[in-house]
């Protein structure tokens, strides 16, 4: 037995040493081969786990992971990576915190942040900051917890992206602002307190404010759609036409079923007088998607404003049997 132990300890560090060299994949290959050779054991299984867990794999790793927690209880390691495949991955957020409170260590920065980030997933956000201040705390300064202390800076980001969501939708828009240059400052290379910063400068009327935040933001994620629609959105009201279609047209190049992406653009056309562009693009909007009555109401008053009564009213109808109330509700909106 001592051969064949050697083997799958040697494949397991080379796998580890692969990782740690950028090389992800042959990092891998080792990882099945240890296990293949050695399927019980918790290194084994918590070191294939993981990677699953990054590909998206999560029935696997969720099965490799409690393999290795329940090989080793005592383990950090094992439980945090389960509780994270169980409570942000797969949102199964009772079974999370059933394994963090099994763990027994409320003074553990890493396994705080966890919990933090879980109940950002519930939408918590006075729950994640207690626990990320909690970590903040317990990592204090301590070298080689760079990593560490990132996760908490953008933890803390996150929940205060939440806050100020919340105080958006209580028209509180000065302190909602607030809030979302603080989730910025802490998180500088994320865009989302950026796309919020300039919903609300939109919602005070200072487009200005609003498309620079939204053009920072594509900076930092060029292919950040909500970013896209709204410069878009914002192009087509001060009623520069033609940016208005350009964004349109990269916002359905990066995401092709964007909600509203079409129907957009579609608008942007009529304004431009090319009505059978915009007929077109609305087909097509329909042809993806046959239940977008946005899409086929608006497609039924361009037939209809064409003269084309008996295809509006074909159109209308079918928009009203997908649904009748949705339907009318965009009609009495256009009138």
């Amino acid at each position: 037995m001592r051969g064949v132990t050697e083997v799958w300890r040697a494949e397991l560090d080379r796998g580890l040493r692969r990782l740690a060299e950028g090389d992800a994949a042959g990092a891998v290959d080792c990882f099945e081969a240890a296990y293949r050779r050695a399927p019980e054991r918790p290194e084994v299984c918590f070191a294939l786990g993981r990677e699953r867990m990054r590909r998206g794999r999560l029935d696997e790793a969720e099965a490799l992971l409690r393999a290795a927690w329940r090989a080793s209880r005592a383990s950090a390691a094992a439980g945090a990576a389960l509780a994270r495949c169980l409570g942000v991955l797969q949102k199964r957020w009772a079974e999370a915190h059933a394994v963090l409170e099994a763990l027994e260590r409320d003074d553990d920065p890493a396994l705080l942040v966890i919990r933090g980030e879980i109940y950002l997933e519930e939408e918590r956000p006075a729950d994640a900051r207690a626990c990320f201040e909690r970590a903040e705390a317990l990592v204090g300064r301590r070298r080689r917890k760079a990593a560490l202390r990132g996760a908490v800076r953008l933890g803390m980001a996150r929940v205060m992206n939440l806050e100020g969501i919340a105080l958006g939708r209580e028209a509180r828009l000065e302190e909602a602002l607030f809030s979302f240059k603080r989730a910025f400052d802490l998180a500088p290379a994320w865009s989302g307190p950026l796309v919020n910063m300039g919903a609300v400068f939109a919602e005070l009327r200072r487009p200005a404010r609003a498309r620079a935040c939204y053009e920072r933001a594509l900076v930092l994620e060029p292919k950040n759609v909500v970013a896209r629609y709204n410069l878009a959105t914002l192009a087509r009201e001060r009623g520069d036409l033609a940016s208005a279609e350009g964004e349109f047209r990269r916002l359905l190049t990066d995401d092709p079923d964007y909600p509203f992406g079409r129907l957009g653009l579609a608008e942007v056309l009529a304004r431009r007088g090319r009505g059978d562009e915009a007929q077109t693009v609305l087909r097509a909007a329909i042809e993806r998607d046959p239940k977008d009555v946005a899409a086929m109401c608006r497609l039924a008053v361009m037939l209809h404003e064409a003269g084309r009564v008996l295809e509006a009213a074909e159109m209308l109808r079918a928009a009203k049997d997908v649904d009748a109330a949705k339907a009318q509700g965009y009609l009495d909106r256009g009138r």
